[in-house]
């Protein structure tokens, strides 16, 4: 027997009993196999769906993952306080006390996506809710969630959700629009006042 690194549930071993009734090409019961289910989460989702675009592919469960995850914590708590700042890999490196190779690398074990790649992700996330709940331009939203410019802002934002930040604008509006009302249609003699007595 041995242990499955990715759901830590005891699996017997093929080459070891000849007479075994699993057939290695059958799917564990527990769900899809790690390696298959990753890379079909990976792929890019084509529709506008900010949640599903901007979502990081869960990384597989390692031993450890909880406590990495801590050991992580206040990197991750620096991005979210000083996210329209600049944040260097050195700096978050530094609140976890690692050299900025190592950290990119823990970073990715633990986090599922590199850590510009992360920083993007929030900055745009960010950013969604500012053109939704707000009128500042474009420009502006850029600068205050951390982009040095606004075509920089417009690649990165097109390269997360498949759209461009104008054009997101365009359709949350669109989307958020009220019905318009019906009205009565005018009539020859003109308005009608209700209050006239009969």
């Amino acid at each position: 027997m041995s242990v499955d690194v990715y759901s830590g549930a005891q699996v017997a071993d093929p080459s070891s009993s000849p007479t075994s009734s699993t057939a290695p090409s059958e799917v564990p019961a527990s769900g899809a196999h790690p390696i298959v289910a990753s890379e079909t989460e990976r792929s890019p989702a084509p529709e506008l769906d900010v949640e599903a675009n901007l979502a990081p592919p869960p990384p597989p469960p390692l031993p450890g993952h909880h406590e990495r995850r801590e050991r992580l914590a206040p990197a991750l708590a620096l991005i979210e306080e000083h996210l329209a700042e600049d944040l260097p890999v050195a700096r978050a490196a530094r609140t976890v006390a690692m050299s900025p190779s190592h950290f990119r690398r823990f970073f990715k074990q633990v986090v599922g996506q590199s850590y510009v790649r992360y920083v993007h992700r929030r900055r745009v996330e960010r950013a969604c809710e500012l053109i939704a709940n707000t009128e500042l331009s474009l420009y502006q939203i850029a600068i205050e969630v951390g982009f040095c410019d606004q075509s920089y802002f417009g690649l990165v934002f097109r390269r997360l959700l498949h759209t461009t930040p104008a054009a997101y604008r365009r359709k949350f509006r669109a989307d958020a629009a009220p019905p318009p009302e019906s009205t009565p249609p005018a009539t020859a003699d003109g308005p009608q006042d209700d209050t006239a007595a009969a």
